[in-house]
C-alpha cells in the first residue's frame, strides 16, 4: 500500500469518526444550544499557559470573559484568573489517563468551578469519573480533519 492512500485511509477513518461521535453524543451536543449569542458583543480572551504569561497583567482581566486552557489548571493562573471557562480538547491530555486523571482530580478540587468544554467523544471516560453534580459541562464534538475555513462557529456543530 502506498503512502497516499494510507493517508486517505486515515483522513476517512478520522472523518467517519467524527460523524459517529457527532451522532452519538448529539443529545449532549444539542444542550449547547442555551450559549448560542448568549454572550454575543462580549469579549473573549483565551489564556495561554506558556512561559511568557507570567510577564502579563492578567488583573486587567478582571471583568472580562477569559478561558483557560489545557495546563492552566496546574499553574497559580488558574487561581488568579479564575478562568469563566476552561477548555481540555487536546486528544494529547486524554491518551495518557493519569495525566488527565489527575488534571480532572485537581479542576474539580478548586473553590472556583468555570464552565468545562470537554470532547464529546470523551464522556463517557469524564462520567465514569464521577465529577461534582453541579459542574456545568459542555461537550463539544471537533472535525480533526477538517481543512475547510469556518465563517461562523457553533457548539451544536463541529468546531474546529
Amino acid at each position: 500500500m502506498n503512502f497516499k492512500k494510507i493517508i486517505y485511509i486515515k483522513k476517512l477513518t478520522n472523518f467517519l469518526k467524527s460523524r459517529i461521535e457527532l451522532i452519538e453524543n448529539r443529545e449532549y451536543i444539542n444542550r449547547n444550544e442555551k450559549y448560542v449569542n448568549k454572550f454575543q458583543g462580549k469579549r473573549c480572551f483565551i489564556i495561554g499557559n506558556g512561559p511568557s504569561i507570567k510577564k502579563q497583567n492578567l488583573s486587567l482581566l478582571k471583568d472580562e470573559y477569559t478561558f483557560g486552557v489545557n495546563n492552566m489548571v496546574v499553574s497559580d493562573l488558574f487561581d488568579i484568573v479564575k478562568p469563566d471557562f476552561y477548555v481540555m480538547i487536546d486528544s494529547n491530555y486524554f491518551d495518557i489517563k493519569s495525566a488527565l486523571n489527575e488534571k480532572l482530580d485537581l479542576l474539580v478540587s478548586k473553590e472556583y468551578n468555570p464552565i468545562y468544554i470537554f470532547p464529546a467523544r470523551k464522556r463517557k471516560f469524564i462520567e465514569r469519573k464521577n465529577l461534582k453534580k453541579d459542574l456545568e459541562i459542555i461537550y463539544v464534538a471537533y472535525d480533526v480533519e477538517s481543512t475547510r475555513s469556518y465563517k461562523e462557529i457553533s457548539l451544536k456543530k463541529f468546531v474546529p
